[in-house]
């Protein structure tokens, strides 16, 4: 696992990445602790 750090961080980079879309569409929730939080869907 430690061989492949690298390689792990840039598919968790790509995969934590929004979908490119034509017209992205989001949602801002509120949360009670967390505050503000901007869904992408």
């Amino acid at each position: 696992m430690q061989r492949n750090n690298s390689r792990n961080q840039c598919l968790a980079y790509v995969t934590t990445r929004p979908f490119v879309r034509e017209k992205p569409s989001y949602i801002d929730v509120t949360i009670d602790h967390l505050g503000k939080h901007r869904v992408w869907y």
